[in-house]
């Protein structure tokens, strides 16, 4: 019996074998939570490509003095999919032209024409309204081109995030006169 106490205490007292222990209990938390940090490194530039790849296109349609074509259209989509890097077929393109007038007493946004690509709904002055706040005010006369960008996200790694679509909104005040029907 003093034996295998003897044996119990020198096994306690034996760190030999530890380290490798810890490491292969450490290793797999450090693994994911690598995984992860690229996940959402990634996530949060691709946000800001599309973003900026937005206020590119919508830069691009201000200086613009004719209403825009679904060769336009389909023109602006492939510029925000090459400046984000993601095939084309992933991105769609909303172009909006707005401007304010006089609903029950009160100056609101309203839709003067839409147009979308792929199988985007063209955005109508109903739609507008839960997104009007977010919409600079205009004055008398001013129209404003609002640019919208989607893009489907897949994120590299299965770590929680689900793949979703990724959505740039950006007001654009037009530089020049140009019509205002399509």
């Amino acid at each position: 019996m003093t034996a295998l106490l003897g044996r119990l205490r020198r096994a306690a007292r034996d760190d030999r074998g530890l380290m490798v222990t810890e490491a292969a209990i450490v290793f797999p938390m450090l693994v994911l939570f690598l995984f992860a940090s690229y996940t959402y490194y990634d996530a949060y530039r691709t946000r800001t490509m599309v973003t900026k790849a937005s206020y590119v296109v919508g830069d691009l349609m201000s200086r613009e003095t004719t209403i825009p074509t679904a060769a336009d259209l389909a023109g602006y989509r492939d510029v925000v999919a090459f400046l984000t890097g993601t095939p084309a077929g992933d991105t769609q393109v909303r172009i909006t032209e707005i401007a304010q007038a006089d609903v029950g007493g009160s100056a609101q946004p309203i839709v003067l024409w839409s147009d979308a690509t792929g199988d985007l709904p063209d955005l109508d002055t109903d739609a507008l309204s839960p997104i009007a706040a977010r919409i600079p005010p205009l004055s008398g006369n001013e129209r404003m081109t609002l640019f919208e960008a989607f893009t489907t996200y897949t994120p590299p790694f299965a770590i929680g995030i689900e793949t979703f679509t990724m959505r740039a909104f950006v007001p654009t005040r037009r530089r020049f006169w140009r019509p205002t029907a399509p």
